[in-house]
């Protein structure tokens, strides 16, 4: 687990100072870069051994170490034991005024601290995902109880909801299109936002919005992840725009930002 933190952290890191190139390397490019940092997360142990690794720090002990003696007895002793009487003695532990030695008190036990610590990963993970699943069910009550559906041609049903701060796709089966009536106003303006809005389909990110709260899930202690997260939804949007710029056209691209 440690050594996943520490590379995943890194790979984060390094996503972060790519970023700083956005004008010099693809949106898209850099929002698939995430998908790197996913992967490791998802496969939280060693691929393959690594020469750097900190079970590397501690060097082996040789071979020959416990077979040497500890220590040697001095001339003279050796042979003494030759004259040693076969058998010594019982000592008699009847005999009154004996006393036999008091028994040790038992050591204290530590804690089991990987239990306490599975523990406490465990509620925090129940706790992350119930705040997901029951903001995410508050959504979709509130989509299904105020939309209204819309025939615009799309490849995916469109909705309208008066009080929707802002266009989205939202489900992940299936997934539907809902609109404001903001992006009604003019038919341009309602062919752009289907066409943002459906290249998030297409591109797949409404599975990755589910991934990263399950990865949140899994690493809620990890605020790396949380980063991650937050600047990876960042460029889905900027990916996206990238794409749609690219077939409405360059010429198209203050409308569209408009």
């Amino acid at each position: 687990m440690f050594e996943t933190l520490l590379t995943s952290s890194v790979l984060i890191l390094a996503l972060c100072v790519i970023r700083l190139a956005r004008g010099k390397v693809s949106a898209r490019l850099i929002y698939a870069l995430w998908l790197i940092a996913a992967l490791r997360l998802m496969l939280p142990f060693s691929l393959a051994p690594s020469p750097v690794s900190v079970a590397n720090l501690y060097p082996g002990q040789p071979e020959t170490a416990l077979s040497q003696p500890v220590f040697e007895l001095p001339e003279g002793l050796s042979d003494a034991q030759d004259h040693l009487p076969d058998s010594v003695p019982p000592v008699n532990n009847t005999e009154p005024g004996f006393d036999a030695p008091a028994a040790s008190p038992e050591p204290e036990r530590d804690p089991d601290w990987s239990f306490v610590l599975r523990l406490i990963w465990t509620g925090g993970a129940a706790a992350a995902a119930a705040l997901f699943i029951c903001r995410n069910a508050a959504m979709y009550r509130a989509l299904r109880a105020k939309r209204r559906r819309l025939e615009l041609g799309a490849a995916l049903p469109v909705y309208l909801v008066e009080a929707l701060p802002s266009p989205c796709v939202f489900g992940v089966f299936r997934p539907a299109i809902y609109l404001t009536p903001v992006a009604l106003e003019t038919p341009e303006r309602t062919r752009m936002v289907l066409l943002h809005e459906e290249t998030h389909c297409r591109h797949g990110d409404h599975l990755w919005a589910l991934l990263r709260c399950v990865l949140l899930c899994v690493y809620w202690f990890d605020p790396f992840v949380w980063l991650a997260a937050y600047l990876s939804k960042r460029d889905c949007e900027l990916a996206c725009d990238e794409s749609c710029i690219k077939r409405l056209g360059e010429e198209k691209r203050v409308e569209y930002g408009g």
